[in-house]
């Protein structure tokens, strides 16, 4: 076999039977979920990123400290692994419980979104997923 065909690149490698497929890199993104009976907290992605224009929950990369949320009563940690064409996603969710909904400090375009209503607003499929898992 000739390896210097193979590293040279150029088409050969395909001709001598292989296929070199790239690597798709993984993006870790952590987000915090407030949930109350049944009503969900999500935020409205406006920076361009994949999920842009889409509803998420609070994206912690934005978070300087957890104190637009206030004490939980309960909170549950979802994990969950989502491919794209281009990137796999590793999502950790904190879903924060609470007694009823509440206002936060915050310039960020956001809204309590009544379970029966998610079908309303465009979610990415693994949001959708764990909300209508959740509760």
């Amino acid at each position: 076999m000739n390896y210097k065909i193979i590293e040279s690149g150029g088409g050969h490698d395909m001709a001598a039977g292989f296929v070199v497929k790239k690597q798709k890199l993984t993006k870790r993104i952590n987000f915090t979920l407030a949930h109350s009976n049944q009503s969900f907290l999500l935020f409205k992605k406006n920076e361009q990123s994949f999920w842009e224009s889409l509803w998420t929950p609070y994206d912690n990369q934005l978070l300087k400290s957890k104190s637009i949320f206030k004490d939980p009563k309960k909170v549950e940690t979802r994990h969950l692994n989502h491919a794209l064409s281009h990137i796999d996603l590793d999502i950790t969710v904190e879903i924060f419980e609470y007694d009823k909904p509440f206002k936060i400090e915050t310039n960020l375009e956001h809204q309590w979104i009544n379970k029966s209503e998610i079908n309303d607003f465009g979610l990415p499929k693994p949001i959708k997923t764990i909300i209508d898992t959740y509760v």
